[in-house]
């Protein structure tokens, strides 16, 4: 990836942390999902405030986007479409 600019998530608050149900809702995974794949995906290691809520950062966030596409692709070609 370059080192231009970052590239930016929809639904961006302006604040550049994100609260999972924000990013749940972005990425269209469960909430359950998301802090499963922490444990999975190294790069996703949100930072948690004062009352222990996860926040996202825009990074983050971005890197979900690539774990999904990968796990797409890796379950199109485990389980190929039958004709």
């Amino acid at each position: 990836m370059s080192s231009s600019a970052p590239a930016t998530v929809p639904g961006h608050n302006g604040s550049g942390l994100y609260r999972i149900g924000e990013v749940s809702r972005i990425a269209n995974v469960k909430a359950f999902v998301l802090r499963y794949w922490e444990g999975e995906f190294p790069m996703l290691q949100p930072v948690k405030d004062d009352s222990g809520h996860r926040l996202y950062r825009q990074e983050e966030a971005v890197s979900l986007n690539v774990c999904i596409e990968y796990l797409q692709c890796l379950s199109q070609s485990q389980f190929p479409k039958s004709n």
